[in-house]
């Protein structure tokens, strides 16, 4: 017994020193980065201050869900809306929207045009809408440009509106705000700008079909467009060319 004592009093020390050494650096080399990183996130902050008051700009519907859930009133107000209960959704709707909710405002404007839980009023539904729309709601920038594009006689200042609201959701991913934009633009509406942003649309809208014929339809747009683009460049292009040369020549 006493010959093997030492024997594993000898071994002890390899099964314990082995990894205790790894552990060690390991935890110092971790150490050193989670400081080198917050050394540099001191420094960036120094460098560079937060701006103030950034958060009172409008932010969309989707950045507001996004980083926030809908107040208990707000999503109360929802609640009794899915179950028919206008009355009260219609209330809640009011005071929240008149706090510039745009969430509330774009649903008190549809319940002024359906006629939920107050009379039909086309002044009230379009002001609201707008108000929603300006405040970044993605589904009330389609409505709205909609009321501004179906108006009678509408003008060239109209169609301009109309197609900005449009692009405006479009850019927030409202599929049928694309569909819409591209629509005036193969009519011709909009000018070479908006050539570029239909094509753009077109390209964004053929991962999100499944339709073949959709698939088609957009496929051969986004190349049409694609070329009208390339005219319109060698339009510009040519006048540029005509002006210098008269320049030079007179």
């Amino acid at each position: 017994m006493d010959d093997i004592q030492p024997e594993a009093s000898e071994n002890a020390p390899k099964q314990v020193s082995v990894p205790t050494e790894p552990e060690k650096t390991e935890e110092a080399d971790l150490a050193s980065k989670v400081q080198a990183l917050k050394d540099k996130i001191q420094a960036k902050t120094e460098e560079e201050p937060v701006p103030a008051k950034a958060e009172e700009k409008p932010q969309s519907v989707a950045v507001v869900q996004a980083e926030k859930e809908y107040s208990s009133e707000l999503q109360h107000a929802l609640q009794c809306y899915r179950k028919k209960e206008f009355a009260p959704a219609f209330h809640t709707f009011k005071q929240l929207a008149e706090q510039n909710d745009p969430v509330a405002q774009y649903m008190l404007a549809c319940m002024y045009k359906r006629a939920e839980g107050t009379a039909a009023d086309p002044g009230r539904d379009e002001y609201w809408m707008k108000r929603a729309a300006d405040n970044g709601d993605p589904a009330a920038q389609f409505d709205y440009a909609v009321i501004v594009l179906s108006r009678k006689n509408a003008d060239a200042e109209a169609l301009t509106s109309g197609m900005d609201y449009l692009n405006r959701s479009a850019a927030q991913g409202n599929k049928d705000a694309m569909e819409r934009y591209i629509e005036l633009v193969e009519k011709g509406d909009g000018g070479p700008k908006e050539v570029i942003i239909a094509r753009d649309y077109c390209e964004k809208l053929l991962p999100l079909l499944k339709d073949s014929f959709e698939i088609k339809k957009y496929t051969e747009l986004s190349k049409n467009l694609h070329n009208q683009h390339v005219k319109n460049n060698v339009s510009r292009y040519g006048r540029i060319f005509a002006s210098i040369t008269s320049a030079v020549g007179a």
